[in-house]
């Protein structure tokens, strides 16, 4: 309900919000909404928290580096894994697929010194390579992917 709410006041002021819950988080991506407009929704969404005497984490990010056009640090993505998509991701991203052998969803860490020639191997021997996957930006965020998708 609380992300559908933030993806209804995106299209109202002509942006676009995407959702993805985990059991323990709820993170929502906003694109094109000014952040006035942000900050009015999580006001809106803090008075809520208090009224309602609940527990609430609120975690904010913004743009701030240029990156590919297909990819933008922070932002949850799912899309289909290609080499293109692979190679313009930056460090810190997390892979996450929607294929899972006994052993659970592959998953893969980006850093600095990953060689993603040796990642893209490893998606194909898992069968996630030209597959769905998640990008997050976080283990955390990987970890309760892996869970949502196995469940």
């Amino acid at each position: 309900m609380l992300g559908s709410s933030f993806q209804g006041e995106a299209r109202k002021v002509g942006g676009e919000g995407r959702v993805f819950r985990a059991p323990d988080r709820v993170i929502i991506d906003l694109d094109g909404v000014s952040q006035s407009d942000v900050d009015q929704m999580i006001s809106t969404l803090a008075t809520a928290v208090v009224q309602d005497k609940a527990d609430v984490k609120i975690v904010q990010s913004v743009r701030t580096t240029e990156l590919p056009q297909t990819v933008v640090r922070g932002e949850f993505l799912r899309e289909k894994l290609t080499k293109k998509l692979l190679l313009e991701l930056p460090h810190g991203a997390w892979l996450v697929s929607n294929t899972f052998p006994r052993t659970g969803p592959w998953t893969a860490h980006i850093s600095e010194h990953t060689d993603r020639q040796r990642v893209w191997e490893q998606a194909a021997n898992h069968r996630a390579a030209q597959r769905l996957v998640a990008v997050v930006w976080s283990k955390e965020d990987a970890d309760s992917f892996s869970t949502w998708i196995a469940s």
